[in-house]
């Protein structure tokens, strides 16, 4: 994993004004007023080969409001875990992500290419998250236990949840797939209305809590939890 800064100067030359850096390590690139995302991009290719889905662009503004969400996230689960146990579990998990705070900007050079309209300008100060392609894609939620899969030759899809495992706090009839490019979509997971999607390496399966089980104030934790986990990172091992 790289990181990668982006800091907001202004500097004036004879030839060029530069609105910004590009700092990889010990090395500096400087960014000129009127540079898109993809000059990010373009730059980056000469110091990696990313996995463009799970590769995240953060500024300030959206790393405070993660590491907010999240706090409060920690907050209700604590307070259900006063009262059940099982809670625990989410708890765990919510906490082993870090709140990056990733904007949903797709840096892959072949999408700006094809979509002009999605590469936006470049305004303050950015952080950039390399990742290569992981090996897996992970089960968390209201399970006794967490797990990633292995990816193999064959695809990978939702069909891989074991409902035996599903704690008593669980939506029966529903799960949320986190794609590593940040879309998430709830999907039927019962004989009535099961629906199955591809995923792609690094996805998230996350089995909901029931939300008839949830005080009144908290009926929208799951929606939040998939907020968090749509803008965090791994903690590395």
């Amino acid at each position: 994993m790289i990181f990668i800064k982006f800091t907001s100067v202004l500097l004036l030359t004879t030839s060029l004004v530069f609105a910004g850096e590009i700092k990889i390590n010990d090395k500096v690139i400087s960014y000129p007023v009127g540079a898109k995302i993809e000059y990010i991009t373009s730059q980056l290719l000469a110091f990696s080969s990313p996995y463009w889905p799970g590769s995240h662009i953060r500024n300030k503004g959206s790393h405070q409001e993660s590491l907010a969400l999240k706090a409060d996230l920690v907050k209700c689960l604590q307070e259900l875990m006063a009262e059940n146990k099982d809670y625990k579990k989410v708890y765990l998990d919510v906490n082993y992500f870090n709140p990056f705070g990733r904007i949903l900007i797709n840096l892959d050079p072949d999408w700006f290419r094809l979509r002009p309209a999605d590469n936006p300008l470049l305004s303050g100060d950015y952080e950039v998250s390399l990742n290569q392609r992981p090996k897996y894609v992970q089960v968390l939620g209201a399970t006794k236990q967490s797990k990633k899969v292995r990816i193999a030759n064959s695809p990978i899809h939702t069909g891989l949840i074991d409902r035996s495992l599903y704690l008593d706090l669980a939506d029966l009839n529903s799960i949320y797939i986190i794609q590593p490019n940040g879309s998430v979509e709830k999907i039927g997971n019962a004989y009535w209305n099961y629906a199955e999607r591809d995923l792609m390496p690094g996805s998230i399966i996350y089995v909901p809590i029931d939300e008839s089980k949830l005080p009144a104030h908290m009926k929208n934790l799951n929606v939040e939890v998939m907020r968090l986990l749509a803008s965090a990172e791994e903690r590395a091992e």
